[in-house]
Order: structure tokens, then sequence, then C-alpha cells
């Protein structure tokens, strides 16, 4: 039996390291999230933490400005977190990484290990949607997000920089649980020109509401990976607009269906916006191409033929039956995974 260590965004040091990274969290949150263990939320977190170590030297951590303002009980505890996940990693044979910035800091913590990349499911799929709504049937544009710092300062960004800059006779919707100037939903909702605050929403009024928008918005300003909000849009045939630094979409994963901007280019924002609302074909060719993008990209097809590959590289020399087995935390939840035979599932 060999080992294989999928990695995904929620590394105890990595989050660590980004939330010192980070001015908006303090000491003492940090402290609390060391003793608790409970994720503070950021972004990019493997490619902040390879741009800060060496290899697999972390004592050079202790030249690193930032690290020096914590508190040495706090500073210890992550190095004692970050040599356990590297003491973990190296007891695999095989490291997966579910994108790029992960696979790039686990070949740059990991330089002996061979690393390959798992493919990104999408929540919804093509064949989960039965039909969707024409170009006359929809107006407005929608943004959906939990609570965290990223989707906060993008929202109130958009709201100051961009909305002004849209046409007339459409309205934004901000669906979740975000908090920001724009829209509070731990105390209520703020009232604001052409905006519609709608809070959590159930699955199904989340259905509906994207299916009803001409537009998904993520404009995002901080490194996000890939967005699954902006997967959940295309799924439903919805064309976004998108900064790029939403992951979803790079150099090779292009689409119709998603126009990228430069990180707070507001004018182009509005342009590409304007553009989606206005141009009946262009939306239609846009939509069209939704679905397709999300099948090949981060459909079951593409995962199954991600595992393949990594099985058929573990057999090279010898052919093994491959088991996984570990633990993750879901919504607080622990959940364990125990001899899962993946040759045969």
């Amino acid at each position: 039996t060999k080992t294989i260590a999928v990695v995904d965004d929620k590394g105890i040091a990595a989050r660590f390291l980004m939330g010192v990274t980070n001015s908006t969290y303090s000491v003492e949150a940090l402290e609390s999230y060391i003793l608790t263990q409970r994720p503070v939320h950021g972004s990019d977190y493997y490619k902040v933490l390879a741009d800060f170590a060496e290899l697999d030297q972390v004592e050079k951590f202790e030249e690193k400005a930032l690290i020096k303002l914590l508190s040495p009980t706090i500073y210890h505890n992550f190095l004692a977190l970050l040599r356990q996940e590297m003491f973990l990693y190296g007891l695999s044979d095989v490291l997966v990484g579910i994108n790029e910035v992960c696979v790039e800091f686990l070949r740059k913590m990991n330089p002996s290990k061979p690393v390959k990349q798992l493919s990104y499911i999408s929540p919804i799929q093509p064949d989960d949607v039965s039909s969707s709504l024409p170009f006359e049937k929809r107006r407005d544009l929608v943004f959906f997000g939990y609570n965290n710092f990223a989707n906060n300062q993008a929202v109130d960004w958009f709201y100051e920089e961009v909305l002004p800059r849209i046409k007339t006779g459409h309205k934004f919707h901000i669906a979740g649980t975000v908090e920001t100037s724009v829209c509070n939903c731990e105390t209520r909702c703020i009232e604001k020109k052409n905006v519609v605050c709608h809070c959590a929403l159930d699955d199904s009024s989340l259905e509906g509401l994207i299916r009803e928008s001409r537009i998904a918005v993520n404009p995002v300003l901080e490194p996000s990976g890939i967005a699954t909000k902006t997967c959940r849009a295309l799924a439903y045939k919805t064309p976004v607009v998108v900064s790029e630094l939403d992951g979803t979409f790079n150099s090779k994963r292009t689409s119709l269906a998603g126009k990228r901007i430069p990180e707070k280019d507001a004018i182009a924002m509005a342009n590409a916006i304007n553009e989606l609302l206005t141009e009946k074909e262009q939306w239609e060719a846009a939509s069209n191409a939704a679905q397709n993008f999300i099948a090949e990209h981060f459909g079951f097809d593409q995962y199954r033929k991600d595992w393949s590959s990594i099985l058929d590289y573990l057999e090279k020399e010898d052919p093994v039956e491959i088991v996984i087995g570990g633990s993750a935390n879901i919504n607080g939840d622990p959940t364990e995974v125990n001899n899962w035979n993946i040759a045969n599932n």
C-alpha cells in the first residue's frame, strides 16, 4: 500500500501564516486561532507560505520581520504546526494539490517528492441544470458569497467604484453572509440605491437568483484560487465578469463565458459588464459557452482522468493497491475517511 497526501488550502500552518501577512487580523486573533485551530480566512494561503519558505528549512522563518511581530509562544506554535505538516507530507509517496498555487507550494517545500494536481469539481454540474432563462428574462447583476475579508472588500470596492458606471435600470443583488458598508446581514440589510441585499439564501432560492441574473460578478481584489461562486454561476449558464485574481480562469482555462479584468480596473470592469448587459448576441454566446467550460475543466471526467494519471504513475514500477485514509473538518464537524480503495471506486 502506498500513501497519497491530497492537500487543499486548509493547511493549519498555511492559514496561520496567511493571517500574519494580513493586517486585518491582530496578534490576538492569531493566538486564538492557534489555540483553537479555527480557520482565519484570507486568500492564496500556499502562495504566501511558499514566498516565505525556503525548502524545508523552517528555521529560515526567524529571519522574516513579520514573524518577529508574534509572541514567542505563538511563533513556536507556528513552527510546530509547520513541522508537523511537513513531516506528514514526507511520509507520503505522492503529494497531490488541488490548485496551481498549492502545487507550487508543495514542490518548493518537498523538492524530492513527486507532486501532481487534482482538478477541482464544481459543486453544480451541467447535468444538474434542467433549463435556463433567456436574455430577455434576465436583467440584473449578482454577487454571492460568505462573510470573509476578500468578499467583503470586493463588494465594497464594486459598490463604490464600478456600480456608479453601470447603465441605469440594472440592480446589484448581494446574497450570502457578507458584512460590508453596503450590506450587513448580522444587523440589518442596509438599503442603498440600485442594491438588493438578500442575506443568506437556501439553495433553491440562490439557484433562482442566479438563474434570473444576467451577469454574476466576482471583483475580488486578492488571489482567490478557483472560485466556487464563479463555477456555480457558469453551471447555470450565467456569464461572469471577474477580476484576474479569480483563479477559475487562467492562460489555459479560457472561455467566452467569462470576462477577466485587471484587478482594481473599475472602468474596464464596468465596460465589460455594460457590454454583456446590452449586447444580446454577445451575452448568448457567453451563456452557451458556460456549461462546456465547467464540464471540460471542473467536471467529473477530468477529475477521473487526473486520478487515473496519478494511479498510473504509482503503478509504473510496482503495481500497488491504493488506499486513502485521513480526516477533514467540514463545517466544524470532524469527518473520517478510512480504507477507501480508490482503485475500485
